[in-house]
């Protein structure tokens, strides 16, 4: 081995001593085993890469692509929702407990094998961010809104001028193109092809030139989760428990059974039966209130209404059972899940503790300190992998050799298209009328974001992650207006369509190509990306279909879902106001940021200091996210649910009951499935939502 592979070899080594458990905590988190590789039955040779299995994932996309649109806006539900859409798992239990038996009890060899039953699910589930609060759920109705309510907000009409006319339909607020789009036709009114081609047509330059940058930023993530697999597969041996679950379901049956043994285990079927009935009595509450409903909601505001308990946040008061989430909370580390609802009621008491000593805290200021520990968590995940950063520039630059096919992008490859595709984004922005070094700064704070979204997601599980903080927000830090207008108009838009990171592509992505790694038979790995990056093509024009469609035919003003239009009339109120200099805060950004980051860096410091140290630095970091004020008590009870486990029946119990936990989520899903499906299928008001989104 040269000096130059020998030194890179024992930095790594070195490196892994920074990763966030402790030697004896991982195997706490993953299954029995470990993350093991899925060994197909020789008798079935079959590559993952088949023309079936890509044809059936494309499907899959379409059919999600085309009703997800309907399902959010019209109905105010969703199939995906978060990082383990409820969609994706159902098609693969619907593959492997019905289909594949099926096919099996027919022609043994017409049955799907575990690597197929991957790419199928790699296509759907890394499509996901796109047709819902990915991208389409405010798209199209930021390109339109704008000139919509215009006379209503007359100022409106001043920030549109300088942008080019390609980033949208039209700017004439007048057009059919706008007004019918928020109106609609009308359910009873046939529209014409000749209608619908004038309208395909006004929308056709806004898809193209939007979708180069869109699609530059999805090859960027890409790119980084193909560069990011070794060292947090490898080097750091992160836990992925989201990619844990799939596999497990995946996993092949023995030979001479129909189904694995993890759904022959009857505390799997336990898990999932009661957490079906539990939800199926309280949708019939809703439908018929003489049902009684199991409750799995609480409120004890009350408790918390005299001074000064009445400064405490309306999420320690008031929340929901999240079955899914208990289940996750089984496979984190207890430590972890203890750091994840211990700050967030910490968050929920501050305002008392301020107010107490004469300093109220404004929620506004929060965003801030999630800045400060973002940053921070970035500036360690490149101290951690410097020697993997090493070894990429050496391969960039020909000086390392990678073996051949053992990752799914070349390192040379991923980096310089990452490179590319990163100038084609900030290129695009600065046609689009931002000032270019704006257009980097905001590109950088994105994937900032991003990554510690990844981060977040691999190392923990949580299926439903947030951030406060957007990339406008850095605005603030100026007390009078110093960002052109149209960067900021351009930072708003762009910032809204990646405000819903709970469906963000780069967590779907590392989850993904982590899920292939548990197979050996995936052959030819580097055409898996460019596949998967077709379904997402797929959906993207499918999705932009059925969202015009639904828009012209009912009228966007009649979604059920206000969201989105919401945010876009307060994106552009907030440009106009930045322009005005008004809103400004009465907090100071620049100390708050540098709290946040303190914070951050002391728990981080403890944490590698002394291995007993109970609190973990993500703890922090989400605990002002609307995601964890969702999901925390849920996250408390995984967290009492193992412990107890743990300190009374010791290593072997808590892995006899994993099946039941897992049955929990799974339960879920099928609660959730069979719920959208009755709401879409029989045209109902849809009673509440199984998980929160």
């Amino acid at each position: 081995m040269s000096r130059s592979k020998l030194a890179i070899s024992r930095t790594e080594q070195k490196s892994t001593a920074f990763q966030p458990n402790h030697p004896g905590e991982q195997s706490e988190s993953t299954f029995a085993g470990g993350f093991q590789q899925i060994d197909l039955d020789e008798q079935r040779p079959r590559r993952g890469i088949t023309l079936r299995a890509v044809i059936i994932g494309l499907v899959g996309i379409a059919l999600l692509a085309a009703v997800e649109p309907y399902n959010r806006s019209y109905k105010f539900n969703t199939l995906i929702g978060n990082h383990f859409p409820m969609s994706v798992v159902f098609l693969l239990l619907l593959l492997i407990l019905v289909i594949n038996p099926l096919l099996g009890f027919l022609v043994r060899r017409w049955q799907f094998s575990a690597a197929e039953h991957v790419v199928i699910f790699g296509l759907v589930y890394t499509a996901c961010c796109i047709p819902g609060a990915g991208l389409m759920r405010y798209w199209m109705v930021l390109l339109t809104r704008g000139f919509f309510a215009v006379h209503e907000h007359p100022l409106w009409a001043t920030i549109f001028n300088d942008v080019p006319d390609w980033l949208f339909p039209t700017k004439d607020p007048n057009s059919p193109v706008v007004e019918k789009f928020w109106r609609g036709f009308g359910a009873s009114e046939t529209i014409s092809w000749q209608t619908w081609s004038e309208l395909a047509s006004a929308w056709l330059v806004p898809f193209l030139t939007w979708g180069i940058f869109l699609f530059a930023v999805f090859i960027c993530m890409w790119c980084l989760a193909a560069l990011l697999r070794r060292q947090w597969v490898e080097n750091e041996k992160l836990s992925f428990p989201l990619a844990q679950v799939a596999l497990e379901i995946i996993r092949p049956p023995p030979k001479g059974r129909l189904v694995n043994d993890l759904f022959r285990n009857k505390l799997l079927w336990i898990g999932v039966g009661l957490v079906i009935f539990i939800h199926a009595t309280g949708v019939l509450n809703k439908w018929m209130p003489n049902v009684p409903a199991i409750p799995i909601t609480y409120s004890v505001g009350r408790l918390f209404s005299n001074a000064p308990w009445n400064q405490v946040q309306y999420f320690i008061h008031w929340g929901r059972i999240c079955f899914t989430a208990i289940g996750v909370a089984y496979f984190i580390t207890t430590r972890c899940s203890f750091s994840l609802w211990f700050f967030v009621v910490v968050v929920g008491f501050a305002p008392v503790v301020g107010a107490q000593f004469g300093y109220p805290i404004e929620w506004g200021a929060w965003r801030f300190h999630f800045l400060g520990a973002m940053l921070v968590l970035m500036a360690s995940i490149v101290w951690v992998s410097r020697a993997h950063l090493r070894l990429i520039l050496l391969a960039v630059i020909g000086r390392h050799k990678e073996p051949e096919g053992s990752e799914y992008m070349s390192y040379r490859t991923a980096a310089i298209v990452f490179l590319i595709s990163f100038a084609a984004a900030a290129l695009w922005l600065t046609l689009a009328g931002m000032k270019f070094y704006f257009a980097l700064a905001l590109l950088v704070l994105l994937f900032m974001i991003f990554l510690t979204m990844a981060r977040i997601v691999a190392e923990t599980g949580l299926f439903l992650v947030h951030t406060y903080f957007q990339p406008l927000n850095t605005a603030q830090f100026f007390a009078t207006p110093r960002i052109e207008h149209n960067s900021f108009l351009m930072s708003a838009m762009v910032s809204r369509l990646y405000f819903d990171v709970n469906e963000n592509h780069l967590p779907y992505a590392v989850n993904a190509l982590r899920v292939a790694d548990g197979t050996s038979r995936i052959r030819r790995r580097r055409l898996l990306i460019p596949i998967l990056l077709l379904g997402m093509l797929v959906a993207y024009g499918v999705s932009a279909a059925s969202m015009g469609r639904l828009a012209y035919k009912h009228g966007a003003i009649s979604f059920s879902d206000p969201y989105g239009a919401n945010r876009a009339v307060a994106d552009f109120d907030s440009t106009v106001n930045y322009r005005t200099g008004a809103n400004q805060p009465t907090y100071s950004p620049v100390l708050h940021t540098c709290i946040g980051a303190t914070v951050m860096a002391l728990l981080a410091l403890a944490r590698f200091r002394w291995v007993r140290w109970p609190l973990y630095p993500i703890g922090w970091l989400l605990s002002t996210t609307w995601a964890m004020h969702a999901i925390w008590v849920s996250v408390l009870l995984g967290w009492l649910a193992k412990a107890g486990i743990l300190k009374f029946g010791g290593v072997d119990l808590y892995n006899r009951l994993k099946p039941f936990f897992i049955g929990l989520i799974i339960g879920e899903v099928i609660a959730g499935a069979i719920l959208a499906a009755a709401v879409l299928g029989f045209d109902l008001h849809l009673p509440f939502q199984i998980m929160p989104t």
